[in-house]
C-alpha cells in the first residue's frame, strides 16, 4: 500500500496556486527550483534538465525563474516551449535527464505550478518533495527579481527534434502499419499544449479524419469551458459529426477521457476496464493486476473480480499509482479523472498514448465504442467540492466524522463515501457512490453542510 507522507508545500502534483501568489510567487518558485536543483545535484550524476510548459501567460516568467536557478546550479537546461507534461516525461528517461513542467494541468488560467521528474520519466516522489522543502527551509531573504523573461521570451522554443522524437515514440507504441483510416474523431484540445501535437499524430501520421476543438493556445482560455473537465461541446459534436468517438485532454495533456459515438462519457474507469479486459485476453496484463485510486467507481472494482483481475487502491495522484504498479511488477492502472499509465511504454500518465492504446483496441474489436464500453457497469456517483478557507484534519471535525459514519451505515456494501482535501486547490471533495442517485445526493449534500461551518 502506497502512504503519502506529511508535505508543506507539495501536493497531489507537484507545487500549484494562483500565479504570484504564494507558493506561485517569484521568491517561492526561485527557492523550490534553487532547492530542487541542490537536491539533484546529490541524487544523481545526470546535468540536464528539459523544461516545457503549457500555454497560460504566466508560464512565461516561471520557467525564466526556473530555467535560471538550474542554469546557475550547473545544469544545462534544455528549453522545450510548449510541451505536454508526458512528453517532457518520456524526453527524461530517453535521455537520462531531469524534467521540470511549468503547468497547472486542468486548473484556470489564473493557476500555475512546477512538476518535476526524474532520469527515469518518473515524477519525483514524496523523499524528493521532501528534501527539496527542507532545502528551501535553510534559504532566507531569496529575491525574486530574476523572472528571465529573456529566455523564453514568447513561449516558442526551436524544439522540433523532441517535438518529431515524441511523436515518433507515441507511433511506435501502435503495431506496425497501425492507420486509422475511416475512423472519424472529434478532438477537445482544451486550448492547452496538446492543440500542437493532436492533429499531426491523429491525422497526419495516422489518417484519421479530425475535428480539432479548443486547439488555440492564446493561454487565457485554457481549459475554459472545455477539455476533459468540460466536455459537454465535445458531446454534441461528436452526435452532429457521426464521429467514431470524441477525445478530451486537459491543460497539459496528462488527462484523457473519451466521448463514445452515442455521446455518453467515458471516463479513465471505463479506458481501464476496456485496457484490462483486453490485455487479459492476449495474456499481456502483468500479474493480472490493475491499479486504481480510492475514487474509482465500485462497478469497475466488481468487473475486474468478475473478470478474475487483482484490483490495487491508491490515494489520488498518478504517481501514486505508478509507485504500486512499479511494486507489484504489474503494467496498468490509473485514476477516473483520466490518467492512465500504461507502464510498458511510460511511467506517467499521458493522454495522446492513451488515446492511441483504446483507438486501437477499438479497430480491433470492431465494435461501435459505446459497445466496448459495457465491459462495466457504473455505479450512479456525486461529487462535490466545498470551498474551504483552512484545513482542518478530518477526523478532527466532530458533525463531519459522524456524518460520514451514519452515511457509511446506511450504503453498508451497495455504496462508498470519500471525503478528502484537494491536493491542487483549496477545496474539500466529497465523492459519494451508491445505487440510488436520489439517496446519495442528499448523503453529499448533508456532509458538505457539517463541513461548512467548520472550513469556512
Amino acid at each position: 500500500m502506497v502512504v503519502c507522507k506529511v508535505k508543506k508545500l507539495f501536493g497531489t502534483d507537484g507545487v500549484r496556486g494562483v500565479a504570484g501568489e504564494y507558493p506561485v510567487d517569484g521568491a517561492t518558485v526561485k527557492k523550490i527550483s534553487m532547492s530542487a536543483a541542490t537536491v539533484f545535484r546529490k541524487r544523481g550524476s545526470a546535468r540536464d534538465i528539459f523544461i516545457g510548459m503549457d500555454p497560460r501567460p504566466s508560464g512565461r516568467w516561471i520557467n525564466g525563474v526556473v530555467s535560471k536557478s538550474f542554469s546557475s546550479a550547473g545544469f544545462r537546461v534544455k528549453q522545450l516551449g510548449i510541451f505536454t507534461t508526458p512528453g517532457i516525461a518520456y524526453l527524461c528517461g530517453e535521455y537520462g535527464g531531469y524534467g521540470c513542467s511549468v503547468s497547472a494541468s486542468h486548473n484556470p488560467a489564473s493557476y500555475n505550478g512546477i512538476k518535476f521528474f526524474a532520469p527515469s520519466g518518473e515524477k519525483i516522489d514524496d523523499n524528493w518533495e521532501i528534501e527539496i522543502e527542507r532545502e528551501m527551509d535553510k534559504l532566507i531573504n531569496v529575491s525574486p527579481r530574476s523572472t528571465g523573461r529573456t529566455l523564453l521570451a514568447s513561449g516558442k522554443n526551436n524544439s522540433g527534434n523532441e517535438f518529431l522524437k515524441y511523436l515518433n515514440f507515441l507511433k511506435s507504441t501502435l503495431p506496425k502499419n497501425f492507420n486509422l483510416s475511416g475512423i472519424k474523431l472529434v478532438i477537445d484540445c482544451a486550448n492547452g499544449a496538446t492543440g500542437r501535437f493532436a492533429n499531426e499524430i491523429f491525422h497526419n501520421m495516422l489518417n484519421a479524419e479530425t475535428v480539432i476543438m479548443h486547439g488555440q493556445c492564446d493561454g487565457k482560455n485554457i481549459n475554459r469551458g472545455c477539455g476533459s473537465l468540460h466536455p459537454e461541446k465535445l458531446q454534441r459534436a461528436v452526435l452532429k459529426n457521426g464521429a467514431t468517438c470524441g477525445i478530451a485532454f486537459d491543460g497539459d495533456g496528462d488527462r484523457v477521457i473519451f466521448i463514445d459515438e452515442k455521446g455518453n462519457i467515458r471516463d479513465g474507469d471505463f479506458i481501464m476496464a476496456v485496457a484490462a479486459k483486453h490485455l487479459l485476453n492476449k495474456n499481456k496484463l502483468i500479474n493480472k493486476t490493475l491499479v486504481v485510486t480510492i475514487m474509482s467507481n465500485l462497478g469497475l472494482l466488481e468487473a475486474m473480480q468478475e473478470a478474475g483481475i487483482k484490483t490495487l487502491v491508491t490515494p489520488v495522484g498518478d504517481k501514486y499509482v505508478q509507485q504500486a504498479i512499479k511494486e507489484s511488477g504489474g503494467n496498468l492502472g490509473g485514476e477516473q479523472s483520466g490518467h492512465i499509465i500504461f507502464s510498458d511504454y511510460l511511467p506517467t500518465g499521458d493522454g495522446l498514448l492513451t488515446a492511441l492504446q483504446v483507438l486501437n483496441i477499438l479497430k480491433e474489436s470492431r465494435m461501435p465504442f459505446s459497445q466496448l464500453c459495457g465491459v462495466m457497469t457504473k455505479y450512479p456517483q456525486v461529487l462535490k467540492n466545498l470551498p474551504v478557507s483552512k484545513r482542518m484534519p478530518v477526523e478532527k471535525i466532530p458533525e463531519l466524522i459522524e456524518q460520514i459514519k451514519k452515511s457509511e451505515k446506511i450504503l453498508r456494501q451497495n455504496g462508498r463515501v470519500s471525503v478528502r482535501y484537494s491536493g491542487t486547490e483549496p477545496l474539500l471533495r466529497i465523492m459519494v457512490e451508491g445505487k440510488n442517485q436520489k439517496q446519495i445526493e442528499g448523503i453529499a449534500d448533508r456532509i458538505s453542510r457539517a463541513g461548512k461551518k467548520w472550513l469556512n
